[in-house]
């Protein structure tokens, strides 16, 4: 093996110290937390009472009547008189602590209902899908996220209760897709929020929807924003890993897994969810900063990886290192592209990939490929 003679590649300066993650903590439901992952991990989120098993078991009539008997009874100031009640950042409430207390945010209220329509008849039609649907509302300036229940049905649904699907074409395509319809015709869906009137939809963006797997998911990513809140570190990131071994797709349970590994120093790891994270959701700027960081300091410790490989005569180590460094490199230019935000770090990115490439120009000349 060949090795450095009175060479020594330069040490690559970006971002010192790597800089940290932005904290990315999406607030959709919210819980109290005790006992963390290894006590919640245990816990059923959509296991109704048997009080409710019983009572929305019982319930006969068409999918519009079923839907609606149930909306009347769980709704906010329904016929159970249940009550909203704002959770904050703590731990999520099953549908058994909703049926017992009368209160829960919205994730709560959302465990609650589905728990009951999983009860019902609902769950047992062919043409009936069960799952839920996580929003920003229009009328909120923050960045808290909105989920309630929704049903998809196959036949006609009278317009005062079906979403209109032609307004929003792409919620359709996102909607059919996680539920695994292929033949979209005929198919309709019923928007069930608590707070509101049946079928009643309040103006809403940034639409994600989630079948029963992937709200479960929810449940136990709300658990990871707790802990997340306490600097419960491990016990965060089991629960986020807990809520994608239920729904992969989960963009939120990504990114903040991602911030999380980041600002542990796990790099790599990072890395794989940052970017899985922006494939998910290539809009959201916090997503994209987040995900910007971590090419960057991936390639920053790759690089300086091959400028200790090549000190120490490792030089195929070297050039493996220095080229995926480059690649980093490359690709947070790319997605960081001309915004504001993100200038900094492109300027002082393109600094450190000329120098990645005259190095490997270096390596290149004493005959590494």
């Amino acid at each position: 093996m060949k090795k450095f003679r009175n060479v020594k590649l330069g040490k690559i300066e970006v971002e010192k110290p790597v800089p940290k993650a932005s904290p990315f903590l999406v607030a959709g439901a919210s819980l109290l937390l005790v006992g963390g992952i290894a006590k919640a991990a245990d816990q059923k989120p959509l296991k109704p009472s048997d009080s409710i098993s019983a009572e929305c078991g019982a319930l006969a009539g068409s999918v519009i009547e079923l839907s609606k008997k149930i909306h009347s009874m769980l709704r906010v100031d329904g016929e159970k008189g249940v009550r909203f009640k704002e959770g904050g950042f703590g731990v999520p409430k099953t549908a058994r602590d909703v049926d017992r207390d009368k209160e829960g945010d919205c994730g709560d209220l959302t465990y609650y209902f589905l728990s009951c329509i999983m009860s019902s008849e609902l769950n047992s039609m062919e043409d009936v899908k069960i799952g839920a649907m996580d929003v920003h509302l229009k009328e909120s300036n923050s960045e808290t996220r909105h989920i309630f229940p929704l049903i998809l049905v196959k036949g006609e649904v009278p317009d005062e209760y079906s979403y209109d699907f032609k307004k929003d074409k792409k919620l359709r395509e996102k909607v059919m897709k996680i539920f695994g319809i292929e033949c979209t015709k005929g198919w309709n869906m019923i928007l069930m929020d608590p707070q509101a009137d049946f079928g009643v939809v309040r103006p809403f963006d940034d639409a994600y929807a989630w079948d029963v797997d992937g709200t479960r998911g929810v449940f136990f990513r709300e658990i990871g924003m707790s802990d997340s809140k306490k600097n419960r570190v491990q016990r965060a990131v089991d629960a986020f890993e807990r809520t994608l071994e239920l729904n992969e797709n989960d963009g939120f349970a990504h990114a903040n897994l991602a911030e999380l590994l980041h600002n542990s120093g796990r790099i790599g790891e990072a890395l794989v969810h940052a970017e899985k994270a922006y494939e998910l959701m290539p809009k959201n700027s916090e997503v994209r900063k987040n995900y910007v960081i971590g090419l960057n300091s991936a390639g920053i410790a790759k690089a300086n990886e091959g400028v200790k490989a090549g000190n120490a005569g490792e030089l195929e180590n070297a050039m493996k290192c220095l080229k995926e460094a480059k690649k980093n490199f490359e690709r947070l230019i790319e997605v960081a592209g001309n915004s504001r935000g993100l200038k900094q770090i492109v300027r002082k990115t393109k600094l450190a990939l000329k120098q990645a490439n005259g190095m490997i120009d270096q390596l290149h000349g004493m005959g590494v490929q």
